[in-house]
């Protein structure tokens, strides 16, 4: 999905690093990095450089007053290093910013700047396999596969509106894998969740059940390309207490089997 922001307006867009500017040289990020820049409008920021990002910013006319930045501390290679540390330095503190086009400026008095365009998707993932794709109360959402190293993942994608953070979660196996029941996970999606894994080839249809007696919630089945032993499966349920299940059910509505008990 591309970004609806035809004004380019600073907060609810994500925008996507282009160059960093030191006072002696402007160089451009190597093609592997996707640096991303967003502000909510609600007195918030993130970001994802190497590692992801979040804090407090004020917007004070021209003026960016960046403060309490909180990461996660994973290893980078040189390249997203290298970006990870220019972002930083300018990133911090007072920040003078304006958007010019297509381009937002951010500069340091020192003559440190990042520049920024709108990214051409809101998505996180450029390589992920749309299974299901759209909004909902508000947010927006992914969920997809992609094949790897002989592997195939599924993930979930997932922010609450524009201009916040994404939320990940997913799941790899081999296409040949023995599904030994059904596998899921569950994951955040606003006020509900949304529960998605693999099933044996052979299941018809796929049940999720709510403790103390609920409403089973239908889930969807996905053929995953290449998947040779098993299916994809997810849909949205409501948060409901510890305890739930995932069933599988035959074309004759027998079951097949069921999974582990499901956290809240």
């Amino acid at each position: 999905m591309r970004q609806a922001h035809p004004d380019h307006s600073l907060t609810r867009t994500e925008w996507q690093l282009t160059s960093v500017v030191e006072p002696s040289r402007t160089w451009r990020p190597a093609p592997e990095v996707d640096a991303v820049l967003r502000f909510d409008g609600q007195g918030h920021f993130s970001a994802t450089v190497c590692n992801h990002y979040s804090g407090l910013v004020r917007i004070d006319g021209n003026l960016l007053q960046v403060r309490r930045m909180f990461g996660t501390q994973m290893g980078c290679g040189e390249a997203k290093r290298a970006v990870e540390e220019a972002f930083l330095g300018v990133v911090d503190g007072e920040v003078r910013w304006a958007i010019n086009g297509d381009e937002l400026r951010l500069d340091k008095p020192d003559g440190r700047g990042l520049r920024f365009r709108v990214r051409d998707t809101i998505y996180p993932s450029r390589d992920l396999e749309p299974l299901l794709q759209g909004q909902r109360n508000g947010g927006d959402y992914q969920f997809g596969w992609q094949a790897a190293d002989g592997r195939i993942s599924l993930e979930w994608e997932w922010r609450d509106a524009p201009g916040k953070p994404w939320g990940f979660a997913g799941m790899t196996r081999e296409p040949t894998w023995p599904v030994p029941g059904p596998d899921p996970l569950i994951a955040a999606a606003g006020d509900h969740r949304f529960v998605f894994g693999v099933v044996a080839a052979a299941t018809a249809r796929v049940v999720y059940q709510p403790p103390a007696g609920q409403p089973a919630v239908k889930l969807e089945l996905f053929t995953v390309p290449g998947a040779r032993t098993w299916q994809a499966f997810g849909g949205f349920v409501d948060r409901a207490g510890e305890g739930a299940v995932v069933i599988t059910l035959d074309g004759h509505g027998r079951e097949l089997g069921r999974s582990h008990r499901l956290p809240s």
